[in-house]
């Protein structure tokens, strides 16, 4: 048994919590698992953006890059 607050419970715990969040996240429909793609992709043009570097086409927003 390993006790609760060790480093070994709190990584048990965070693989846990992974695999709940990659489950729910795999029922999501199709059209919001490509929403959080498109919000990614903007929040990458922020980075690249505040770094100087070329901004990256975002998907469905052809016109607004």
């Amino acid at each position: 048994m390993i006790s609760p607050g060790t480093p070994e419970a709190l990584f048990r715990e965070a693989l846990v919590a992974k695999e709940h969040r990659r489950a729910r996240l795999a029922r999501l429909p199709f059209e919001e698992k490509l929403g959080i793609v498109v919000e990614l992709q903007r929040l990458a043009n922020v980075l690249r953006a505040s770094a100087g570097r070329p901004l990256r086409p975002v998907w469905g927003d052809a016109a607004r890059v």
